[in-house]
């Protein structure tokens, strides 16, 4: 007489029985991983797929100098709290663009953060409100001045390198999508 293992609660089975099922369903699924994790497709997909969108920040001045930043987007919450953490580095014209829904007093802090930066806060018109430094590791809060809707990180040093001053308008265009 045979028994069906699919509708049979784990609690019924010997503890032989049992044991041996859950010992197979370990070994499957360490299976399936390591053929996941071998198999060259697999990683040539995920290599071909973009780590974030990207959006060019454009600054606009009263002069025809075209000042940009290229900058990885964080709209969801989990990007937002994690934002430039662990990052031993940023390249030149990049940076980091966060995206809120609603105007408000926006705060930042530097936890795991290993680079020092500046941030350009930017209220719903797209005009630059405030600028200030943030120093790597630093847990104190850095706020917006006035309501802002979006905030840019970028290497310190980087808006006032590049003439970016508050005031100025911001236009994004997307890179990717």
């Amino acid at each position: 007489m045979g028994v069906n293992l699919k509708i049979l609660p784990c609690n019924l089975l010997p503890g032989l029985q049992r044991n041996v099922l859950l010992t197979l369903l370990i070994l499957f699924n360490l299976v399936i991983v390591l053929l996941s994790a071998c198999h060259p497709g697999v990683q040539d997909a995920q290599a071909a797929q973009p780590k974030s969108l990207i959006w060019r920040a454009h600054f606009e001045n009263s002069t025809d100098t075209r000042i940009f930043l290229d900058c990885e987007v964080a709209s969801s919450e989990n990007e937002k709290s994690r934002g430039l953490m662990f990052r031993e580095s940023l390249a030149e014209n990049s940076g980091m663009v966060f995206i809120y829904r609603n105007p408000g007093i926006l705060r930042f802090w530097m936890k795991n953060t290993l680079i020092p930066l500046d941030i350009a806060f930017i209220d719903a018109d797209l005009k630059i409100v405030t600028i200030k430094s943030m120093q790597a590791h630093d847990l104190s809060t850095t706020s917006s001045d006035l309501p802002a809707l979006y905030a840019i990180e970028a290497n310190k040093g980087w808006f006032k390198k590049n003439s970016v001053k508050p005031g100025m308008q911001v236009r994004f265009e997307v890179l990717n999508n």
